[in-house]
């Protein structure tokens, strides 16, 4: 059996609500005539990305979950994980730390971070995205939590038909 959540977290800090300069021509004829009043406007978070992933470290770590797999900001990968090494999540923070500048922090657009769990009963595969910029009233960090039950996981030597049968 596969189970699927999506947690969606408004941080308590100061956010900045900027106006966005349209893109489409009515839009922009619009936006000028009117001195910039009816632009789409974005929410955008003042937390600097060390900041959230200290955060969310202690949460993470608080629950036993300490296998990363993938940690990129802005589509670059600081951390991925290719050999399987479990336990490496405050190693693929310690080497975001060190790689990043307090520019890249501070003005990130995206962060993404996918961690992997293993308990009794299931195997779950957790994505954590954060977005600096949103729309507003919607939330800048998001958590998928997929869980799949153990009994459910095709072994070696099982066959489709015995999967089925479970």
């Amino acid at each position: 059996m596969y189970f699927s959540s999506k947690l969606t977290i408004d941080p308590s800090q100061i956010t900045k609500i900027e106006k966005v300069k349209p893109t489409k021509a009515f839009k922009r004829m619009m936006f000028m005539m009117t001195g910039g009043a009816i632009a789409d406007k974005v929410e955008t978070q003042t937390f600097a990305a060390v900041s959230i992933l200290q955060q969310l470290y202690r949460v993470l770590k608080s629950s036993e979950i300490d296998n990363i797999i993938q940690l990129s900001q802005d589509d670059i990968d600081f951390y991925m994980d290719e050999e399987g090494k479990e336990g490496d999540l405050k190693e693929a923070l310690d080497k975001f730390d060190l790689e990043i500048n307090d520019a890249m922090s501070e003005l990130f657009g995206t962060l993404n971070m996918v961690l992997e769990h293993h308990d009794t009963n299931f195997s779950y595969l957790i994505d954590v995205k954060v977005n600096r910029s949103h729309e507003v009233g919607e939330y800048p960090i998001e958590i998928v939590i997929n869980g799949l039950m153990k009994d459910m996981q095709a072994g070696d030597s099982e066959t489709g038909a015995s999967m089925k049968a479970k």
